[in-house]
């Protein structure tokens, strides 16, 4: 009991953390913002090693995670915010917004189909009565024929190492 209490605690203060340092001394005092997200991201790391006995903890976590995905996302760092939606998902696979976002970002911004397909079906799976539901089956159709449109040619490798 103690034990989750203090890890509870620790989660709090390190969410604290995230949100109480960027306003009160790194965006007032100039701090480099890039030196800032890898203390998040480290921060977010200590957090995850925590996750593995405590559903609460790991439920907390992974929404720590989904919630930096969704302000990398809006900062246009989209290669960060899949890791972070991707981190979500991993712990908590059973949530169908952070399938979605982790396949949106991957599809509309990152160009990676497959991961896009992968996770719009699941969204679909873990929501099948979802309102979306037939825009995000568009989705998938698009994602599948832009995957059998990529042909890796000996021809387009080569264009692409002399561009």
């Amino acid at each position: 009991m103690l034990g989750k209490m203090m890890r509870n605690i620790f989660l709090l203060a390190v969410i604290g953390c995230l949100w109480i340092f960027p306003s009160r001394q790194a965006f007032s005092q100039g701090a480099d913002i890039l030196d800032y997200e890898k203390k998040t991201m480290e921060l977010l790391a200590k957090i995850d090693a925590f996750t593995e006995d405590d559903p609460v903890l790991r439920a907390d976590a992974a929404k720590a995670h989904y919630n930096m995905g969704n302000i990398y996302y809006q900062k246009g760092k989209y290669e960060i915010a899949s890791r972070e939606f991707y981190q979500a998902v991993v712990l908590m696979p059973d949530d169908p917004d952070a399938h979605y976002n982790l396949a949106y970002v991957s599809a509309e911004h990152l160009n990676d189909f497959k991961t896009a397909v992968k996770h719009y079906k699941q969204y679909l799976y873990l929501k099948p009565d979802a309102p979306d539901a037939p825009m995000v089956k568009g989705k998938i159709q698009e994602a599948e024929m832009a995957l059998r449109a990529t042909v890796d040619s000996p021809l387009e490798e080569d264009a692409k190492k002399n561009k």
